[in-house]
């Protein structure tokens, strides 16, 4: 995978869980929602969870936004009245 096509999914997903920030997907939902193969996917997830971007439930094995997308959320705020 490209650096910037793997950037690109990133940025999907992070959106993706953004606009629905009350549900938790499964590894398959995600692929199936942004049409993004299991293999790239599992790859995104693990290095968004790995920096706290997403955050996995190892018990339903679903995902949704970690604790640092708070942070990055709270400073967009503060630089866009």
């Amino acid at each position: 995978m490209a650096p910037a096509l793997g950037a690109r999914r990133a940025t999907e997903v992070l959106r993706y869980l953004a606009l629905h920030p009350a549900d938790r997907f499964t590894l398959s939902e995600l692929c199936e929602a942004l049409g993004i193969g299991l293999a790239a996917m599992h790859g995104v997830l693990e290095v968004l969870e790995s920096s706290g971007f997403v955050d996995r439930d190892p018990r339903s094995k679903t995902y949704r936004l970690g604790p640092e997308a708070v942070v990055l959320g709270s400073a967009a705020r503060s630089q866009h009245d």
